[in-house]
């Protein structure tokens, strides 16, 4: 069924007009869009991937938020 959500959310129909097009029920399809949301966000990492560089012995590990936020943590500690 997820290739089928996939085929909806890609589209530009409405979800009554993509069901009827497919002839399912709607309360079925969104049944499956919310477990294909579920699934969505429990296989997105929230985590990003740090670059270490060695510049010189003093060095930092910076981490970056997504709303601008720098935590900046002196290494060695």
């Amino acid at each position: 069924m997820y290739p089928l959500v996939e085929e909806y959310l890609s589209s530009d129909k409405s979800l009554t007009k993509f069901c009827e097009s497919r002839k399912i029920k709607t309360y079925v399809m969104n049944y499956w869009l919310q477990k294909y949301n579920k699934k969505e966000a429990t296989t997105s990492s929230i985590f990003e991937p740090i670059q270490i560089k060695e510049e010189s012995s003093l060095q930092s590990i910076v981490i970056r938020y997504p709303n601008g936020t720098e935590l900046t943590i002196p290494f060695p500690c």
